[in-house]
């Protein structure tokens, strides 16, 4: 697992999916009503957004994969199928 702290994962997640959404709209919104233009600081601010949902994503994976392993070894020593 790339995050093992539950708080840095729920954060981390919430921007990803939520606050890169909402500061990209504030910050177009900025630069329309001040004229300039927001193309770089918006397409960064995507890009890390990706970046972060794609390490949450590969997190997911391998807890779901550790817990599958943990459960099935469980299972084995209590004798259940």
């Amino acid at each position: 697992m790339i995050f093992k702290n539950n708080k840095i994962y729920d954060a981390l997640k919430w921007f990803a999916l939520s606050g890169v959404g909402i500061i990209s709209t504030f910050i177009i919104g900025l630069g329309l009503l001040y004229g300039f233009d927001t193309h770089y600081i918006v397409g960064t601010l995507e890009l890390v957004g990706a970046l972060i949902g794609g390490l949450i994503g590969v997190s997911g994976i391998k807890y779901a994969k550790a817990k599958a392993t943990t459960d099935n070894e469980r299972n084995d020593e209590n004798g259940a199928e």
